[in-house]
């Protein structure tokens, strides 16, 4: 989305069935975005959904109770809070894509890249209050993409690991992983895993 200085306003998108928003600035910070929210709300009623986005005001996120698959785009200004609410928000998500970016955020809302390292500052990541419904019922394949040891990224696959109760699969995959592929998984072998049927890859 490149000119900011438009009005968008979709509506209610309704036979729409994939959607896929890349915000390039900070629209939770920088008043000149607030009109990103309506675009957002437009395409709530589909079924798949790919969103890249540094950050994002979590409050203007609507409900998408049809959304089935959903794609993040994981920048190091990422708010891991976003996460946490689209699971709150999706109640038949069955499939999640976390993807790390290769491209380093830019500009005054840039936040350090201190959470590359896997053993370092306290995580963003903070678990849901209350373990959401699609975890309950509906998730049943994880895929991490791009990962490197973050250890925000980490404390996510063990929260799927540990509450998603008809979880099949998780995937992580990252071609620089070859020395640290087996550190990790150990790590995540460790963690107790609410289904049974779950399997773990490391690709």
């Amino acid at each position: 989305m490149g000119n900011y200085s438009q009005k968008y306003h979709l509506g209610k998108a309704e036979s729409l069935l994939k959607a896929s928003i890349e915000l390039l600035h900070c629209v939770d910070l920088d008043p000149r975005f607030s009109q990103v929210t309506s675009v957002v709300a437009g395409v709530s009623s589909v079924r798949f959904l790919i969103l890249s986005a540094h950050c994002f005001n979590v409050d203007s996120l609507p409900a998408f109770d049809n959304s089935i698959e959903l794609k993040l785009v994981i920048h190091k200004c990422f708010s891991w809070e976003l996460l946490t609410e689209f699971l709150n928000r999706s109640p038949l998500l069955q499939c999640l894509v976390l993807e790390h970016s290769a491209t380093s955020c830019k500009g005054k809302y840039s936040e350090p890249e201190s959470d590359s390292i896997p053993e370092g500052p306290k995580p963003r990541w903070h678990a849901p209050e209350l373990v959401p419904s699609c975890l309950m019922s509906n998730l049943e394949t994880v895929s991490i993409e791009g990962f490197k040891g973050q250890q925000d990224t980490m404390e996510v696959a063990k929260y799927f690991l540990r509450n998603s109760e008809v979880l099949k699969k998780m995937t992580i995959s990252s071609d620089p992983l070859r020395a640290k592929k087996q550190t990790l998984y150990k790590k995540l072998r460790k963690v107790p895993r609410v289904s049974e049927a779950c399997r773990v890859d490391f690709v």
